[in-house]
C-alpha cells in the first residue's frame, strides 16, 4: 500500500509546473541550434546556486546577448530542441510572440 502512495507522490512531483527539462544536443549539421544550446548549457550550469526557473531566464538572456539575437528567438530555439519550463522562466517577448500570454496579463500577474 505505501509503495503506490510513493508512486502517486513521485508521479505529482514529475508533472509539476515547477519542472525544468532541459534541452537536447541538437543533431549534427545544426549549426545554429547547437551554438545557441552549448551557450545556453554552459550559463545554465555556471548558476547552480540560483532556482531552476532563474537560471533558464538568465540563460536565455546570456545566448540572446552573446549571439546577438532576440530573447525570443533564443527561447523558440530551446523550446524546439527540448526545454521545457515554467512560464516565467521565459522572457516576456517570448511569451508574447508565441502566443501562450499576453505581456500585460503576465506582467500584471506578478
Amino acid at each position: 500500500m505505501m509503495r503506490q502512495r510513493e508512486r502517486a507522490d513521485l508521479a505529482s512531483i514529475c508533472v509539476s509546473e515547477k519542472m525544468v527539462v532541459l534541452p537536447l544536443c541538437p543533431p549534427p549539421g545544426r549549426i545554429f541550434e547547437s551554438v545557441v544550446y552549448r551557450h545556453f548549457m554552459q550559463n545554465f550550469c555556471r548558476l547552480s546556486a540560483v532556482a531552476e526557473e532563474i537560471r533558464v531566464l538568465s540563460s536565455i538572456q546570456a545566448v540572446s546577448a552573446a549571439m546577438g539575437i532576440s530573447p525570443a528567438l533564443a527561447a523558440k530555439t530551446l523550446v524546439d530542441i527540448g526545454l521545457r519550463a515554467p512560464r516565467h522562466g521565459f522572457p516576456l517577448s517570448f511569451l508574447a510572440w508565441g502566443g501562450n500570454a499576453s505581456a500585460e496579463s503576465l506582467q500584471s500577474s506578478l
